[in-house]
């Protein structure tokens, strides 16, 4: 049997390339035939500067419960703040809760505050103590004993309005009031009266001595009042 074989054709390059090319053109020619997403046609809102409330823009008079609210420790902006307001709200100035009195008002004051610290602001013992003036250990036992409740540490419930702790002690100690009623009244006793009274350099008292033996004296006792609290100035 015979077989006929026909010689091979040499192979042409550009008629390749364009074979591929057609092929190419019409494979991506399908996507160019789905149709487009539709364009939305919802207007876009308009976008406006942020404007300050009202009371930012300018003085409303709001009501009593209002100016309370804002001037209250919840309204406070910082842990400073906090602790300036927490502490008038209790009876004290920050002096006095800063400051090296360690009678139980005081010690109740303090302790409440760090443990509001330490839960409210997430506060550790050495920032406490920095803001007290103390050292990281002393707001450690602070914290290591249970929190006072509100009763036992506010002295509001028998503060005069606007009176803080050591200006009440002042006044009833001019006024006369018997070393027996301070304890009942302000938690400290006879002989914490008496390291107050020379620590602030109040003139001596005996027990016996009434509110017009006090004015005999023949001394006026002139308040001036500054940011850091309430100066003593005796004159003859």
């Amino acid at each position: 049997m015979n077989v006929h074989v026909q010689p091979k054709k040499p192979f042409d390059a550009d008629a390749y390339c364009r074979m591929q090319a057609e092929r190419r053109k019409k494979l991506m020619g399908l996507q160019t035939s789905v149709k487009p997403r539709p364009v939305s046609t919802i207007a876009k809102p308009i976008e406006r500067a942020v404007a300050n409330a009202a009371w930012q823009r300018e003085h409303i008079w709001f009501d009593a419960h209002v100016d309370d609210y804002r001037r209250s420790s919840k309204y406070a902006k910082n842990p400073r703040q906090y602790l300036e307001r927490r502490a008038w709200e209790l009876g004290f100035t920050v002096n006095e809760i800063i400051g090296e009195f360690q009678y139980i008002p005081h010690r109740m004051a303090r302790r409440v505050l760090a443990w509001e610290l330490h839960t409210k602001w997430g506060l550790g013992t050495t920032q406490i103590g920095r803001m007290f003036m103390r050292d990281h250990s002393c707001v450690y036992l602070m914290l290591k004993e249970p929190k006072p409740t509100e009763q036992e540490a506010s002295m509001r419930l028998v503060l005069p309005s606007g009176e803080t702790f050591l200006w009440a002690v002042e006044k009833a100690y001019y006024d006369g009031m018997p070393y027996c009623d301070f304890n009942e009244t302000f938690k400290i006793s006879r002989n914490s009266i008496q390291r107050i009274a020379r620590y602030m350099e109040w003139p001596y008292r005996r027990a016996d001595l009434t509110k017009k033996a006090l004015q005999s004296r023949g001394k006026t006792i002139v308040r001036l009042a500054d940011r850091n609290g309430w100066e003593r100035k005796v004159k003859a």
